[in-house]
């Protein structure tokens, strides 16, 4: 069991963290040569959860059984702005939704009872929607509560929150490292790009699919 003096204790030290599990919310930080048990309950009310590579302070202290634990762990750099390339990459995103969104009413014959913007302005609304929703899911995770399900978050990106949840994934820090996660929603957002490709090629490419998978 390792035990750590009380000077030491009081030594704020700067570390990286070196292993993450944002779904059990806990993983490890080294610095100064030393590796210590880190959980996200240690950064208070931090407004993200933490990443591997991630530069940290903290106290070194002891948890319920005794061994050595990273404590009053704050970040070194604080979070919260989206990068040029993020809102470049949304907006490229964007531009096949929203051209399939300004046709879609007139295509199923609600031009007269949908605006023209109504369904852009729908997306731009689920967007909102989810992006509260992964806030939420991650001050849960921060206070150790419960979690907003996974699949919750998902139905809303395929409902065309993803533009919000992309966004959220940088500026809040949550659900952009865990691997099975990521390789959904970007299934997610390859599918509605396909979808609004459908929409603005006036079916044609579905009816390719179909045209092709029968002559297989």
């Amino acid at each position: 069991m390792t035990t750590f003096h009380p000077f030491e204790t009081l030594a704020l030290h700067t570390g990286t963290i070196v292993q993450w599990d944002d779904a059990k919310g806990f993983g490890w930080v080294e610095g100064d040569g030393r590796r210590v048990f880190l959980h996200i309950r240690e950064f208070g009310r931090a407004e993200r959860c933490p990443r591997v590579g991630e530069a940290v302070r903290y106290l070194l202290g002891n948890d319920a059984q005794g061994r050595g634990c990273a404590k009053e762990v704050a970040f070194v750099k604080s979070g919260g702005r989206t990068s040029f390339g993020r809102v470049m990459l949304v907006a490229c995103l964007l531009v096949l939704p929203v051209m399939a969104g300004l046709r879609l009413p007139a295509m199923v014959g609600l031009e007269l009872l949908v605006p023209r913007w109504g369904v852009p302005g729908v997306m731009a609304m689920v967007s909102l929607i989810t992006y509260a929703m992964y806030a939420h899911d991650k001050k849960q995770a921060v206070q150790g509560k419960w979690r907003v399900p996974e699949k919750s978050l998902h139905l809303l990106e395929l409902l065309g929150g993803w533009p919000g949840a992309l966004i959220a994934q940088q500026r809040l820090r949550h659900k952009s490292s865990k691997g099975s996660y990521q390789a959904l929603f970007w299934c997610i957002v390859m599918f509605t790009q396909a979808a609004a490709a459908n929409v603005i090629s006036g079916h044609q490419l579905s009816r390719w699919v179909f045209d092709t998978l029968r002559e297989l």
